[in-house]
């Protein structure tokens, strides 16, 4: 007795459900850390062009169904009379020693399809459908360019951040060497308190900077490890200054229409939009179809147990009034409309795009290297101040604003680049021709 009543004593079920819980946490741990491990390598470049392959698989998945519609259909059917009656007028039924049967007999049977003539409104369907394909094909091309622009602004962004960063380090270091400077000109007594006082302030002002500088470094390291996947190696060279840029406004124009898959993927879906165009006005138009029958009728009358037909023929459907034919072909005829605005919008938005960034990259060219002449006089200029304020022909505020000018050359320098090479990015983007071979990463082949 003893014995079952330890068997029936509620604390081991509580136990044994602790440890059922127990266990199914730690499963739900483990796979939920397999996740997490399958996600770790998934970059944003690598996501959307997987969505681009889902797009072209449905649009290829259209024109196949598009093409399934010429091949014959067969179809199997049945009939079981749950009740019901046969009227005959005059009733045939009264007739004495009538066999015909008072109810609705049950059958059985096949049928085979075949269209023969639509209006080509199916053969419409289908060449839409491959333009729609050859529109999917064009769009991820475009994506992929779209994707290397971006590629290219994380990796100048974390060059240039890279670039904002030594040059703030640098300015704490000479700020450093200014501050002992004043100090050692106070012991001299050459140097007032409050000129080392703003020295030393100075130098906390650039320190804070170079703690900014180096969050703003981490963010674009993590931005650039998000989107490639893969962390920034420690040499970056975009190689913008080996790529082949047009020599004119005009042939950035030229070979933007030649190359670029947007005007391409745009009059594919305007060709798309005019056979859809066909498809609805074949709808007015009458169908034939071809057709096989078989048919089995049981118990069609006393006398009759099975009656089995056969017939080959040809069905035509003519439409007399369908009220949805005629807001359809109106439909597709401002869809077909839309679409040959949006090419022409896409030519023009793409021909303009070239020619603006290559004037940008034109001007940012030249304005990178007149700041690259400022850097040159600033540094010479910071040297010499540092150098006079020894001798005590200058003040500490004057080398302070001297320091100032040089960091804030540089970073504008680090600036100018940035957005000079990204215009020859996005030039070569909205010319379509970019790939993996436009980007360097030292001696490593990053792509």
């Amino acid at each position: 007795m003893g014995r079952l009543d330890r068997l029936r004593d509620p604390r081991g079920g509580r136990r044994t459900f602790r440890l059922a819980l127990t266990l199914g946490l730690v499963v739900a741990g483990a796979i939920a850390a397999a996740e997490e491990v399958t996600w770790i390598n998934v970059s944003d470049f690598k996501l959307r062009l997987g969505q681009d392959e889902v797009l072209q698989e449905l649009a290829r998945t259209e024109l196949r169904l598009s093409q399934a519609q010429l091949f014959p259909k067969l179809t199997a059917g049945t009939d079981w009379v749950v009740d019901g009656k046969t009227e005959y007028s005059p009733d045939i039924t009264q007739i004495p020693n009538s066999s015909f049967a008072t109810k609705d007999p049950s059958s059985i049977g096949l049928e085979v399809s075949w269209r023969l003539f639509d209006g080509l409104k199916n053969l419409n369907t289908i060449n839409a459908a491959r333009e729609k394909v050859a529109a999917t094909v064009e769009a991820s091309l475009d994506t992929k360019q779209k994707l290397m622009v971006e590629r290219a602004d994380k990796m100048l962004s974390l060059t240039r951040d890279r670039a904002v960063l030594a040059s703030s380090r640098r300015a704490v270091v000479r700020q450093q060497e200014a501050f002992n400077i004043s100090r050692q000109m106070l012991t001299d007594g050459l140097m007032t308190q409050s000129d080392v006082a703003m020295a030393a302030s100075e130098l906390e002002n650039l320190r804070a900077l170079t703690e900014q500088a180096s969050r703003q470094l981490q963010n674009s390291e993590l931005a650039f490890e998000k989107f490639n996947g893969f962390r920034a190696p420690a040499k970056l060279n975009t190689a913008a200054a080996k790529l082949k840029l047009p020599a004119s406004a005009t042939d950035a124009a030229d070979r933007a229409m030649a190359n670029s898959p947007l005007p391409k993927m745009a009059a594919h879906l305007q060709n798309a939009a005019d056979f859809n165009v066909e498809s609805a006005r074949g709808a007015f138009f009458p169908t034939i179809d071809l057709v096989g029958k078989y048919t089995r009728t049981f118990d069609p009358s006393p006398a009759v147990k099975t009656v089995n037909n056969y017939a080959l023929l040809l069905r035509m459907r003519l439409p007399i009034f369908d009220a949805t034919l005629q807001p359809t072909l109106d439909k597709a005829r401002a869809e077909a409309l839309q679409k040959s605005y949006d090419r022409q919008d896409t030519v023009l938005s793409v021909t303009t795009g070239a020619r603006r960034y290559f004037n940008d990259y034109k001007s940012l060219k030249s304005q990178v290297g007149r700041l690259e002449a400022r850097v040159k006089e600033a540094t010479k200029a910071q040297a010499a101040m540092q150098e006079e304020m020894k001798a005590g022909l200058h003040t500490v505020l004057d080398l302070i604003q001297t320091q100032r000018n040089l960091i804030s050359a540089e970073q504008s320098l680090a600036d100018a680049r940035y957005l000079r090479d990204m215009s020859a990015y996005n030039l070569l983007g909205t010319m379509g021709e970019l790939d993996d071979g436009s980007f360097e990463g030292g001696a490593q082949k990053l792509f």
